[in-house]
């Protein structure tokens, strides 16, 4: 499976490749790098919220400590338990994709190689 830090780096690099390979993909590189984006921008929102709920907990904690209501943060943390099981979700589901692309990706070519169907050597005759 290619890196995808390496398709982040070289996208260009990577689909001359494909391109010399004669390899063509249901998905460019450019839509893989699409879905990755969108992939780390959940990562992202999943780990805002997460921080969030953190916080809002340390404030339930707060105020139960000082013997204070505090149902508004508790309705308050229970949105947000329910926003991130929806994102983890969709997360998850990006991830599987995502990997399922890059598992069926070939390997590079290596810049000696000059042609990708050129045979080189052949042991015995064809029947």
């Amino acid at each position: 499976m290619l890196d995808i830090q390496e398709l982040r780096k070289h996208p260009e690099k990577i689909q001359k490749n494909f391109d010399r390979r004669g390899w063509r993909t249901e998905s460019s590189v450019e839509e893989i790098l699409r879905l990755d984006g969108e992939r780390l921008n959940m990562q992202t929102t999943l780990q805002e919220l997460r921080h969030e709920k953190n916080q809002l907990s340390l404030q339930v904690a707060g105020r139960k400590k000082q013997r204070l209501e505090a149902g508004d943060l508790l309705r308050s943390v229970g949105r947000l338990s329910q926003r991130l099981d929806s994102l983890t979700g969709s997360l998850e589901e990006k991830t599987k994709e995502l990997e399922s692309i890059l598992w069926r990706l070939p390997n590079l070519l290596d810049d000696d190689v000059e042609e990708a169907d050129q045979v080189l050597r052949q042991w015995k005759d064809k029947p």
